[in-house]
């Protein structure tokens, strides 16, 4: 039986720093990797949210700051019962903390980068637990 997630990847600049995007391939390959497992939706937030038609040949484009709109856009798209697993360093406002913690019980985190923000994402996060990049499939097990 597959298991269907949907991946948000933050797009703000903060991500674009220290070879985040790197980790970011890294993520996508190892979730798209994985048996059973089936990328419903991948959107990519930023100032704005764009759903991503194709995964395995994914451009991003890292850039200004992530807003609340396009957060709550994200939500609005996708059932209230479906999982997402963010990828994020967590350099966001109190808005955003916000938007996302309204959905936390559907809601996981894996932070990217030395400099991840974790008490911000574990403040989005189901069971307010964050996950490192090499805990993907941890990340992933825990979206059940």
């Amino acid at each position: 039986m597959s298991k269907y997630l949907n991946v948000v990847i933050d797009t703000s600049g903060s991500m674009a720093e220290d070879c985040k995007s790197a980790v970011v391939k890294y993520l996508l390959n190892a979730i798209t990797s994985c048996e059973g497992i089936v990328i419903m939706n991948c959107y990519l937030v930023g100032n704005q949210c764009v759903k991503a038609e194709d995964v395995a040949s994914l451009k991003i484009t890292y850039g200004g700051q992530m807003k609340a709109t396009a957060i709550n856009d994200y939500f609005r798209e996708i059932s209230d019962q479906e999982n997402t697993l963010l990828i994020s360093d967590g350099c966001f406002d109190i808005d955003i903390e916000k938007s996302i913690s309204k959905q936390r019980n559907n809601v996981v985190c894996i932070a990217v980068g030395a400099d991840a923000m974790l008490n911000n994402l574990q403040r989005c996060s189901k069971n307010k637990k964050v996950y490192l990049a090499e805990d993907v499939n941890a990340a992933i097990a825990a979206c059940q």
